[in-house]
């Protein structure tokens, strides 16, 4: 079991073997005191297993971050153990019980890539969509969930009061209301060069209100039985000026969202 304390650990390009021989520890990486992170590229970790707990145990790590480039895990163990606030599991082209394009995981949730249930969105080979996956834990309306980078706009006009809207689908008899999902966009000011902010939430003293609806066409939302094919979209924007826009989406509530990755500039 690998042991890491308040430390920054880069491994590139390794091959593990199981270390775990006829015992079974808790987990291959305990993560310890927080305010560090863990960076793998490259590294073959699918002969680790026997684990009881998960491959990564969190102990005391508020802060720290996990990064997976191009990496294999071991399949049938369970990838996190204990995940506090404040900690951050990312994997990108990373291949354990399935092979992940972007995965990503905090105390709020687990935000994955779906090839059942897409829009339009495409990689250039396969259609895709963002499945955001809520748990319960610390779930607040207009306040804090799980929050997860859709994508950038790169050459946003912040200067012509052009709005932008991200797509998604869900399956409940009851629809999200605009304090329980919304849109976070960052974009460039138009004299200082610093971040400007927008969101669609209702405000403190606004009144919360059912998304837009639309007529949207998914692929793979035959099977659920409460179809609803909505939209988030942000006022007109006009103080700013040219460059990249990143758009955020945040769910507060324990709902399961397809979110298409194909923002719309209108």
């Amino acid at each position: 079991m690998g042991y890491i304390y308040r430390a920054h650990a880069t491994f590139i390009d390794c091959d593990w073997d199981d270390f775990t021989g006829d015992d079974t520890p808790v987990c291959a990486f305990q993560l310890n005191g927080g305010n560090g992170d863990f960076t793998a590229i490259g590294c073959d970790f699918s002969a680790i297993n026997n684990l009881s707990s998960g491959f990564f145990y969190f102990a005391s790590s508020e802060g720290t971050t996990v990064t997976l480039e191009n990496c294999s895990l071991p399949t049938g163990e369970t990838l996190t153990y204990n995940l506090p606030a404040g900690c951050v599991v990312n994997m990108y082209n990373t291949i354990g019980n399935t092979l992940v394009d972007r995965y990503y995981e905090d105390y709020y949730g687990i935000v994955s890539e779906s090839t059942s249930v897409y829009l339009a969105a495409s990689d250039g080979t396969t259609s895709y969509s963002y499945l955001f996956d809520p748990g319960s834990n610390g779930l607040i309306e207009q306040t804090q969930g799980l929050r997860f980078l859709v994508g950038c706009v790169p050459d946003f006009d912040a200067t012509a009061g052009d709005q932008i809207k991200v797509n998604i689908v869900y399956d409940s008899a009851t629809r999200l209301q605009d304090d329980e999902i919304w849109l976070d966009v960052e974009y460039m000011d138009d004299t200082t060069s610093q971040s400007l902010w927008v969101d669609t939430l209702p405000g403190l003293d606004g009144t919360p209100a059912n998304l837009t609806a639309n007529s949207e066409s998914w692929t793979g939302t035959s099977g659920m039985t409460n179809e609803q094919t909505e939209h988030l979209i942000t006022s007109a924007i006009s103080d700013g000026k040219a460059g990249p826009a990143k758009v955020w989406l945040v769910l507060t509530k324990d709902q399961d969202v397809y979110v298409c990755p194909d923002i719309v500039v209108v």
